[in-house]
């Protein structure tokens, strides 16, 4: 497992040691580290390294003894970690990263490429957690008007999840019509008796022609034989 920071969010095994013993638990540790870390950073006051010793601490203490790998960022940017995720031939099976934006903050292009990573990442088999945020359905843009305003890449809606919805609704679309169409090919089956051969004037094909209550239809041979083929 693993989790994500950014932005001198370091860590210091102390506040781990502190963490561990009040809580009564093993001591939490990180395994691996990619990036850096300062640890004397931690002690210029409370407000440092808050964020990642709290990512660290509970993921630990909750899933403890799995090893707990760090990516550390100096800058902002899901897309540099997302980026270096997918380049590690053997990444961590799961991921939790408390950190997002509205996504009326973030570049379209900049969302849309973080979100292809985040599938690339995903076909590998590996999970990924994000924050919801810590500001509600307002987000950081605040209270303003009466829309809300969604986090990414929390509660992202995008063009590209649309297109797969809409992909999806396609291929169900299909699925229907090659069901109903097994459906008249067996009708025809059933009633292969009923069928008369009959040569056509103008054309040295052999055709055959389907008498149904309704219509008359007249069907080749070999288109015949061959949906027989498929539903037999």
């Amino acid at each position: 497992m693993a989790v994500a920071e950014f932005q001198n969010e370091y860590y210091d095994n102390s506040d781990l040691e502190e963490f561990s013993s009040q809580c009564g638990i093993d001591t939490v540790t990180v395994s691996s580290l990619v990036g850096s870390n300062s640890e004397s950073y931690c002690t210029w006051g409370l407000e440092h390294c808050i964020e990642s010793l709290l990512d660290i601490e509970y993921i630990g203490a909750v899933a403890q003894p799995i090893p707990l790998t760090v990516y550390y960022f100096s800058s902002y940017s899901l897309y540099d970690w997302i980026e270096n995720l997918n380049d590690n031939s053997d990444p961590e099976l799961v991921h939790s990263v408390s950190y997002g934006n509205d996504e009326a903050q973030q570049p379209n292009d900049y969302m849309y490429s973080c979100n292809t990573d985040f599938m690339k990442v995903g076909a590998r088999g590996v999970s990924i957690l994000f924050a919801a945020g810590d500001q509600g359905v307002w987000g950081r843009e605040g209270t303003s008007g009466s829309i809300f305003h969604p986090d990414f890449p929390a509660v992202h809606h995008t063009l590209q999840q649309l297109e797969v919805l809409t992909l999806l609704q396609k291929v169900q679309l299909v699925m229907k019509l090659l069901g109903k169409m097994v459906v008249v090919v067996s009708q025809i089956l059933s009633q292969f008796h009923h069928i008369k051969h009959q040569q056509l004037q103008h054309s040295n094909q052999t055709q055959l022609v389907y008498h149904h209550p309704a219509t008359t239809t007249t069907v080749d041979v070999d288109i015949l034989m061959y949906l027989h083929s498929l539903v037999k």
